[in-house]
């Protein structure tokens, strides 16, 4: 049901002004508008590409009884015809999408190969008085696109710092430097610093912290206990009081406190005393 639904088109009528109504090829014919607009013209949007059929080929849809996919191009072409002999009517199309250019419709190539092919029938003269109306339209778009008071462009920016700002530089400033050296005269020469996020995020120097803070908690709790079992204890306790205090993400914690217990009996073996006296306690 879903999948028969999907293929159906519901059309809304968008409001964008009172006097344009946007209908279908189909629902055109039943209204009558002084003027009509036909877009889209290009090749595969009109007509509309045809969807490669991966079960039945054409002589098996012809003996089934089926319709075969090019007849959806003809009834296209059927709703083109009846379209484009309104009264007043506006073909137009993009020259490009946004992917490439385009390709006119092939109607409209048609159309205009045959009205430069009729010189005895005026049909050059009927183009050109084409062309010439459409380009009443163009002008006046490109006026709306054009900025009523022209002022001067600004100066480029060409930020020249000055030696002392770039006396001394790590490894990564120099990349920068080549990369955006913007960057480098925001920071060095107008002191100018990124602002913090405005929601805290758990990143690799904070994570380094609560390791540090952990592991010194974990020395100075430890006394002389020597069993495994209790080492691991105090290591554990250490880490969920440092992650209670330090860390204010519930997962992070979860996946932080998973990783000091992976490594726990690991730390536990090894000597901690091989720390300075300004970790260990005396």
């Amino acid at each position: 049901m879903t999948r028969e639904m999907n293929n159906q088109n519901v059309r809304e009528d968008a409001i964008p002004h009172p006097l344009i109504h946007y209908r279908g090829p189909r629902e055109a014919r039943t209204e009558k508008s002084p003027l009509l607009i036909l877009a889209g013209l290009n090749e595969g949007g009109w007509p509309q590409a045809l969807k490669p059929d991966p079960w039945l080929s054409r002589p098996m849809r012809l003996a089934a009884g089926l319709t075969l996919p090019e007849r959806r191009v003809g009834l296209a072409a059927h709703d083109f015809q009846q379209a484009i002999a309104s009264p007043q009517v506006i073909l137009t199309r993009a020259r490009r999408d946004a992917e490439a250019e385009t390709i006119p419709s092939r109607w409209l190539n048609r159309l205009v190969n045959l009205l430069g092919g009729l010189p005895a029938q005026r049909g050059k003269e009927a183009l050109a008085g084409m062309r010439d109306r459409g380009q009443h339209w163009l002008d006046l778009a490109a006026l709306q696109g054009r900025a009523r008071d022209k002022r001067p462009a600004a100066l480029r920016p060409s930020p020249i710092p000055p030696p002392p700002a770039l006396k001394v530089m790590s490894v990564t400033e120099v990349r920068t430097l080549i990369r955006d050296p913007y960057a480098v005269y925001a920071r060095r020469v107008l002191g100018l610093n990124r602002l913090p996020p405005l929601r805290a995020e758990p990143d690799p120097a904070e994570r380094g912290n609560v390791l540090h803070a952990i592991v010194q908690g974990f020395l100075q709790a430890r006394g002389d206990a020597t069993d495994p079992a209790t080492l691991k204890a105090v290591l554990m306790r250490k880490t969920d009081e440092v992650l209670e205090a330090e860390v204010p993400w519930p997962s992070a914690r979860l996946f932080w406190r998973a990783r000091i217990a992976g490594i726990a009996d690991q730390l536990v073996k090894d000597d901690p005393r091989g720390c300075g006296p300004e970790v260990c306690p005396p």
